[in-house]
């Protein structure tokens, strides 16, 4: 299992955004499985979400695309 989360500041372990993932890494900590963390600053996300040939879900209210995890 790999996350993609939004890093934020130092130590970012402790000021992650995203609440979903952090549930996510509770249980499988809870349950000893393995999982990966990749750390995107947010104006590396479009490039990230390009390199895993993931298309954008939203658009800005012009039509051009709104990258996001």
């Amino acid at each position: 299992i790999a996350f993609y989360d939004i890093k934020m500041k130092s130590p970012i372990e402790k000021t992650a955004c995203s609440p979903n993932p952090w549930k996510a890494r509770l249980a499988l900590n809870f349950k000893s499985l393995p999982y990966t963390t990749t750390w995107v600053a947010l104006p590396d996300i479009p490039k990230v979400r390009s390199s895993l040939h993931v298309s954008a879900v939203r658009k800005f209210a012009d039509g051009t695309d709104f990258m996001t995890l």
